[in-house]
């Protein structure tokens, strides 16, 4: 991905296709094949997000980390932020895949939730 002052240039992962995009100052979107690739590209201009992944600290000595991710894509802005916050975090047994670590991580809307369980 390059952010140049007048093209910014991405590769689609809307779908499996990986078009090469490129969206101009006036956001003018190019080299998309289909509609999906067209708001991808505005919106890794405008407004990135990831999926965090990441682990939080636990009670089990068997198991000290629990693998953890955000239900949904937050701004790629507050990744480091919500990293440190995870980082606090301490949880202790009985948590299932899919239970809510951390509801509405940093006001995104998004929780983090398990992805494994800890019984």
């Amino acid at each position: 991905m390059s952010k140049g002052s007048s093209e910014f240039t991405v590769t689609c992962i809307a779908c499996p296709v990986g078009c090469e995009v490129m969206v101009s100052g006036a956001d003018e979107v190019r080299g998309n094949k289909c509609d999906r690739g067209h708001e991808y590209a505005l919106l890794e201009r405008h407004d990135p997000r990831r999926v965090l992944t990441s682990t939080v600290r636990t009670t089990c000595p068997d198991h000290p980390l629990l693998p953890v991710k955000t239900d949904r894509p937050i701004p790629k802005r507050f990744l480091l932020e919500a990293t440190k916050l995870l980082a606090e975090e301490c949880i202790s047994p009985p948590v299932k895949a899919g239970d809510v670590v951390v509801r509405d991580i940093l006001g995104t809307g998004a929780s983090v939730v398990a992805t494994d369980d800890l019984l």
